[in-house]
């Protein structure tokens, strides 16, 4: 057996960090029988007196009065309640493949206390949505941030699925070579955008497209001073690689929702009569644009310009077109 004071204060600290957090309690019964197991002896006293010198050093250990008092940690990196929104983003991600999902979510669960990981572990379910393939994602980003902080470039080639699900590499597999501006999430993708030596422009790469990425020797151009994150992101994501339009439109009462989820809680809205209301918003004459109108296009609109009216209308016009020469081709 070992009588080591350093050793014993530091397992009771490991114990109420493994055991313990806002709704899990350990009392000094609980954790001189930790103790004792690893032939560690203790009495209560001198746990008393470990707990208090750990509190002294600065860690947040609080303490419930009671017949036996009970302590507990009081703080953590992340609460359960934080990590299981981690948990239900990364489950959510179709971006982050299974096998990858198991292993981020086990590692958010064991930052929690003994007591919770079973429940949260047991949080591992998918959806019928789908998920990406690709065992690649920990060791592509891991590059592409390294990429950033070290102003390096990086090479990589980058693909397209043909009608039969194979990998057809663009410019026939020629390597890209490309400066990072940014990194960007947007429904449930993951991009990186940066100046693109190829195209000799800006460009944004899906990263699960990539393939072969490798950090090179090579400096990466700075970032220009014009460049603008917010910016680049709705010309690219935002319905604004269009024409753009100062539009209004009308609204039945029930699309107030898709309008804040669209443009905001800040989107120009006035009543229109007792169960409408008009929108006014900036809008590009866009497919991306012409899609979300269409999803509600029972309930949405187009007031004005006439122009705008008139691009949507063609729009849709080609699309029932298609959809008619495709069918005369089955009969």
């Amino acid at each position: 057996m070992r009588d080591d004071g350093k050793e014993r204060a530091v397992r009771v600290l490991l114990y109420l960090y493994e055991n313990t957090d806002e709704t899990h309690f350990a009392t000094i019964k609980m954790i001189s029988e930790h103790l004792a197991a690893a032939g560690i002896p203790a009495d209560r006293r001198t746990i008393a007196d470990d707990i208090e010198n750990i509190k002294r050093a600065g860690v947040g250990i609080e303490c419930e009065r009671s017949t036996q008092n009970r302590y507990r940690v009081a703080s953590r990196p992340l609460s359960v309640t934080e990590i299981k929104l981690l948990i239900d983003a990364v489950q959510s991600s179709r971006f982050i493949g299974r096998e990858d999902s198991r292993l981020l979510i086990e590692k958010l669960a064991s930052s929690a206390c003994a007591g919770e990981r079973a429940r949260l572990r047991g949080r591992l379910y998918y959806s019928e949505r789908p998920k990406a393939r690709s065992r690649q994602l920990f060791h592509t980003t891991d590059i592409i941030w390294r990429a950033v902080y070290e102003k390096r470039m990086i090479c990589f080639k980058y693909f397209t699925y043909d009608s039969k699900k194979r990998r057809v590499y663009k410019h026939g597999g020629r390597v890209y070579m490309l400066s990072i501006y940014s990194v960007l999430w947007n429904n449930d993708n993951y991009y990186v955008v940066g100046y693109d030596e190829l195209h000799g422009g800006t460009t944004t790469f899906r990263v699960d497209r990539m393939d072969g990425v490798m950090l090179t020797d090579t400096p990466a151009r700075g970032v220009p001073a014009a460049f603008s994150e917010r910016k680049y992101a709705k010309s690219v994501f935002d319905m604004y690689d269009g024409r753009e339009y100062d539009a209004e439109f009308l609204c039945r009462s029930e699309a107030m929702d898709a309008v804040i989820d669209k443009f905001g809680e800040g989107a120009e809205t006035k009543p229109h009569g007792s169960d409408k209301f008009v929108l006014s918003a900036k809008v590009a004459a866009s497919p991306m644009f012409y899609a979300w109108l269409f999803m509600f296009s029972d309930r949405i609109t187009i007031i004005s310009p006439r122009s705008l009216c008139a691009e949507y209308a063609a729009y849709l016009r080609r699309a029932a077109g298609a959809l008619y020469e495709a069918k005369k081709k089955q009969v």
